[in-house]
């Protein structure tokens, strides 16, 4: 099992396939990483996707995860790539939508910010 980017990194770099990289899911790298901005910025060149969820598995903000960190080493990076919502809000989402666009609003107002 791979907990943390460096594990990941560890076994894909040695293939040196412009193809293959590795994905920062910042809800498990919550539980796993002691530094998650440090992580990214060490495994800079293999990360191919980001998977955006808080601590908790909800919507960036909503726990202990220090987005702009996290927003601001992606940019030192010169990140490109997806960044995918992996969120689970409870309750129903029709309900909650309204207010899960405003917050979402200010999730891109940060990236905006950082980038």
């Amino acid at each position: 099992m791979l907990n943390r980017l460096a594990e990941a990194a560890s076994l894909v770099a040695p293939l040196a396939h412009p193809n293959l990289g590795i994905v920062a899911d910042l809800f498990h790298m919550a539980l796993e990483e002691l530094d998650i901005p440090a992580a990214i910025l060490e495994n800079s060149t293999l990360i191919g996707h980001v998977h955006l969820a808080d601590s908790n598995r909800r919507l960036p903000g909503l726990g202990t995860t220090d987005f702009k960190q996290v927003f601001n080493s992606l940019s030192r990076i010169k990140y490109s790539g997806w960044l995918a919502l992996e969120c689970d809000e409870p309750g129903n989402n029709l309900v909650h939508a309204a207010w899960n666009l405003d917050h979402l609003q200010e999730c891109l107002a940060m990236i905006r910010q950082a980038f």
